[in-house]
This record gives C-alpha cells, sequence and structure tokens, in this order.
C-alpha cells in the first residue's frame, strides 16, 4: 500500500486467528518515498482512542530508509486474543526531534465460522 502522508486513511479487514502483513510505501509532499532514516516505528491497535491497548504491531522499517517502505506484521497469537469488532490503529514516527502519525484507520477483525 501506498500512502501519501496527506492522505493516510487506510481500512483493514482480516481474519481472527490469522497471521498479518502488510507493507506500506509512505510518500511525501511531493509523492517521492519519505525518508526515514533516524526514524523508528510503532503501531497499536484500540478498541477506542483511550483505551488500553487490544495489540501492537511489530514494525520494521526496511533498508534502505530512504525507500519509505514498513512492515507491519501481527501474530497468530494477537488475533486469536483479540475479539472480532472494529478497531481503530495508528503508525507513528519517532525520531529523536519529532512524533507523526503517518497513517491511520480501522481494522475489522472477523470470526471464524468453523473452529476446531
Amino acid at each position: 500500500i501506498s500512502v501519501w502522508l496527506e492522505f493516510r486513511r487506510v481500512l483493514f479487514r482480516f481474519d481472527r486467528y490469522s497471521s498479518y502483513e502488510r507493507m506500506f510505501i509512505l510518500l511525501d509532499k511531493n509523492k517521492a518515498p519519505f525518508d526515514l532514516s533516524g526514524y523508528e516505528a510503532k503501531a497499536q491497535i484500540r478498541k477506542y482512542n483511550n483505551q488500553n491497548v487490544v495489540a501492537e504491531f511489530s514494525c520494521n522499517v526496511l533498508d534502505p530508509a530512504t525507500s519509505g517502505r514498513i512492515i507491519l506484521t501481527l501474530d497468530y497469537t494477537d488475533t486469536a486474543n483479540t475479539d472480532p469488532g472494529k478497531y481503530s490503529y495508528d503508525i507513528l514516527l519517532i525520531s529523536p526531534t519529532e512524533r507523526l502519525r503517518a497513517v491511520e484507520g480501522m481494522i475489522e477483525l472477523t470470526p471464524n465460522i468453523t473452529e476446531d
């Protein structure tokens, strides 16, 4: 998914009891890859903005950092321990001098019908 930092709302739907991985390509105002040098990424899922964290994505800035690419992953146990429903998430970019919310949106975690 390519995300221009001024248009950054992304919606997802994925299944409970599944692993999840998504790559984002962040773009600057000129629609060139956002230089992630010196940034770390953090992403959390919450039912509502001010509630406890339901799950936390593993976030990795891919080399080269100048490519603007981030991989977000959720493990099977994260989705298995989360009730189906709609949740909010965001991706925060953190540097020593700045905190930037790069992406925000909703996640719909769907239930499995057949379980073992």
